[in-house]
């Protein structure tokens, strides 16, 4: 589940209005059908206060008219193993710039979204793409009246992980983070190595991965059911490195992270609390 997740942000409202909650009534008397909604702009504003867990996906508009869809899994991709890494991060930018290419930084402990992009219960085109990375751990019945209320941040990871070519064997399809991550420790890979934050300055295509719980480095490899978030490097620029993950803030959303001197996740005041690093050597 991704450290910025529905519960702890604002949501989106219908027409990005906040006037959701009134629609029902006032179709009531007016004794007339909602028609469709119009996904908000890329670059909208969010205006609307938190709203509680049964408010977060209102069905509203398109939610009527899209229906649960089936999949078959997933399959990994033809690639070259030496261009898996480069896919990979072609991949996530993909799907970056396809969900409006939102981004997330923090400077001195405040967070802001310089670009808002799409969020996942925008439009049915987003809904649509994030049950296709469900299917890569076979869930299905996703739409837009519960889509954001499921964590989806590991199954893009497995999903881009097919994508790009990397074998089920070597990083499996998994809905948490901590399941992906705790076959690396227990099934050392020569692709992909786990790294303590402080010991490791990360590259473009390693995964950077983050704790919501207070978990100390020795502590990982007892890791197990740990609420987790990772991102992958799609460019590093010092003092920064750039990562892409899924929902973060409702989308598919470009961080950028703070380094030291020496090329390491430096933690930011008010940031996520990073733990490790996942090399890959492809």
């Amino acid at each position: 589940m991704a450290l910025f997740t529905a519960s702890a942000q604002q949501q989106p409202c219908f027409a990005q209005g906040c006037l959701f909650l009134l629609l029902p009534l006032l179709f009531w008397l007016g004794g007339c059908a909602h028609s469709p909604a119009t996904a908000p702009s890329a670059s909208s504003p969010s205006t609307c206060p938190p709203l509680t867990p049964s408010l977060l996906c209102p069905p509203l508009g398109f939610a009527a008219l899209l229906p649960s869809r089936s999949c078959e899994s997933v399959a990994t991709a033809e690639v070259a193993t030496a261009e898996i890494k480069q896919r990979l991060v072609q991949v996530v930018n993909e799907e970056w710039r396809f969900f409006g290419e939102q981004t997330l930084q923090i400077d001195q402990g405040i967070a802001s979204i310089p670009r808002l992009g799409a969020w996942e219960d925008d439009a049915p085109q987003y809904v649509e793409r994030i049950q296709q990375y469900w299917c890569a751990v076979g869930r299905t019945g996703f739409t837009q009246s519960n889509v954001c209320t499921q964590p989806w941040s590991a199954v893009f990871i497995s999903w881009a992980m097919r994508q790009a070519g990397v074998p089920e064997t070597v990083l499996p399809s998994r809905a948490a983070h901590w399941q992906y991550l705790r076959h690396l420790l227990d099934h050392p890979s020569p692709y992909f190595r786990v790294h303590e934050r402080t010991a490791y300055a990360p590259q473009v295509g390693d995964l950077i991965c983050a704790v919501r719980t207070e978990v100390e480095w020795q502590q990982v490899e007892q890791l197990s059911r740990a609420p987790m978030h990772c991102d992958v490097v799609v460019k590093v620029d010092a003092p920064y490195l750039y990562a892409i993950g899924g929902n973060v803030r409702n989308s598919v959303t470009k961080i950028r992270v703070q380094l030291d001197e020496n090329g390491k996740i430096q933690l930011e005041a008010g940031g996520r609390p990073w733990l490790l690093v996942v090399e890959n050597l492809y």
